[in-house]
This record gives C-alpha cells, structure tokens and sequence, in this order.
C-alpha cells in the first residue's frame, strides 16, 4: 500500500521513485499534477543512449507528455558522432529550450553509456534504446546508479541477457528504481480492454493461442569489405546477426507475443547465462565472420546456448 505523499517533501524525481511503473516513453509524467512537488529543481533530466530512430522517438514523447512538469533531454551517448550531434540538431529545432546537451554531455563510444548515466541524478531516467546486444550492460548500470530507465526492444540478443534483465528488474524493485519497456500494446486502452475481458471469460476456455506477423524484406545482402567490421555489423545487422539484434520475429513480433502473455503466466526460460559484454572496444573482432567474399553463412549463427 502506497503511504500518503507529503507535498512539501517529494519533488518529481523522488515521486518517481515510489511511485507505480514508468509508462512507456516516459508518459507517467503526464499524471503527475504540477502541485504535487515541492520547489527548487524537481527538472527530470533524461540521459539517451542510442541515438538512432528508436530513441530519438522516445525523447520525443518524454518531451511531449502534456503537463508533465519540466524534463530535459540533458545528455547523449552513441558510437557515431555524426549521427548524435544530427540528432540532436533535429530535436534542438524541434523542442529548442527542452534539449539542454553541452558539449561535455555529448559523449561517444563503447564505454560511453557509463559517462551519460553518470550525469544523471537518483529519479531521473536513462533511456535505454541502442541495439538488443547490450541493453542488459546499460540497465543493470543504470539500476545500479539509482536511475530510472526506458528500454526499446528487443531486449536481449540471446537467453543470457534476458536472465540479466530479470536479474536487474529484481534489484530494481528492491531499490524503488522504474524500468519500462517498449512494448507499446500494453499501453494501449483498446487492448488492455479487450485482454480483460479475455480474463473474465468471455471467449470462454482458450486452450491455444497463435500469434502471427505478416511482412515483407529481403535477405542480407553481400557487405564485400564492410562484412567483418564490428561497428558496420552493428548498423547492418540489426535483424539480420542474432548477436546484434535477435532477429526480425523477435525485434517486430514480440508485440504479439507479449499479447499472449500479457494475460498470462510468462514462459520461464531454460537458457544458460552467455558472456559479459562489457568489456566491447572498437577493436573487438566480430561474433559472426563472414567469407572472403563477403557472404554470410545460411542461416547465420547466433549466440542461443541451451542446456
């Protein structure tokens, strides 16, 4: 049971903090009310890491919650300087006094998830949102600062970073730390209506239940001299090498699969823990290799070790 809240004592961060779930893109703002904190600075800094399409979005809608008292996108992390500071640019135009990156808040590399979390202070939110490889590295840190998070999916590129996240979803309710997912059906009123009334019975017994995704794409093409170059995996692989991003069912139908098990025990995972990747440098040579042609093997590994 949730203790009654003293105005003059809990300002925005705070209230995080003890409060229920972050909502995805950080929408919990929204219902918030401007009375309820106390004065001084009760801004919610937010810390992006993974400046792509995903994560520019989901600045977009932290900064976008109506009443959702002052936030500010204060920090950045990526492995492309270029496309970072376009990004910025492009949310600066967009939300101009909302965007408060300096020059020594801009930060890029491997090791640069630390450095933007580290900016941050205990309630505020890093949005977690580069590709599925290391999403367990940048949230079990920033748990373990004390930050709030938001991460993208997919999750996990393999069972082991899935136990992670698990692993730091626990500490997380231990600590009064929020973490959200991208999953955008479970904030969805229509569906949560109508996996309610699924509950109670109104399609009677379900003894089976089918989840499908239609789409088009092709293959991976021949990357000829950028095919064994970590950093180029990184960008062409995100649903192409399992080890960057877990496949496209897994990075596009894992909305339908979270509706089947939203209603739902989940699935307990009978996978073993996989490496750290925490230790990843530019120089790190490449899980898949591809021949001296630059063509894939078929059907490309992963990294799925079962017991």
């Amino acid at each position: 049971m949730m203790q009654p809240t003293n105005k003059s004592s809990v300002n925005r961060r705070q209230f995080l903090q003890h409060s229920g779930s972050l909502a995805a893109g950080a929408a919990v703002l929204g219902s918030l009310p401007p009375t309820l904190f106390a004065a001084g600075d009760d801004t919610i800094r937010l810390a992006l890491i993974g400046c792509g399409g995903r994560g520019t979005g989901a600045v977009g809608d932290a900064l976008s919650v109506p009443k959702g008292g002052p936030i500010k996108l204060y920090a950045m992390a990526d492995l492309n300087e270029k496309r970072m500071e376009a990004q910025r640019k492009a949310l600066q135009e967009k939300f101009q006094d909302k965007i408060d990156v300096a020059e020594d808040r801009k930060f890029v590399g491997f090791q640069a998830y630390r450095q933007a979390i580290d900016c941050l202070r205990p309630g505020d939110v890093a949005l977690c949102t580069t590709r599925a490889y290391i999403r367990a590295v940048h949230v079990e840190y920033a748990i373990r600062k004390g930050i709030n998070v938001f991460m993208e999916k997919p999750f996990a590129s393999d069972p082991g970073g899935l136990h992670r996240l698990l692993r730091a979803g626990e500490e997380a309710e231990k600590k009064g730390v929020k973490v959200a997912a991208g999953l955008q059906c479970r904030h969805s009123p229509a569906r949560q209506a109508l996996i309610e009334k699924i509950r109670e019975g109104a399609m009677g017994e379900i003894p089976l239940i089918r989840a499908n995704r239609f789409g088009g794409g092709g293959g991976l093409g021949n990357q000829r001299e950028n095919a064994n170059k970590l950093l180029s995996q990184l960008e062409f692989g995100k649903i192409h090498l399992l080890w960057v991003g877990s496949g496209h069912m897994v990075d596009n139908l894992i909305h339908q699969i979270d509706e089947c098990c939203y209603w739902d025990q989940m699935m307990k995972s009978r996978f073993q823990f996989c490496d750290d990747l925490d230790d990843l440098n530019y120089d790190s040579p490449v899980p898949v290799k591809a021949d001296q042609n630059g063509q894939f093997p078929v059907p490309i590994p992963g990294q799925w070790t079962e017991v």
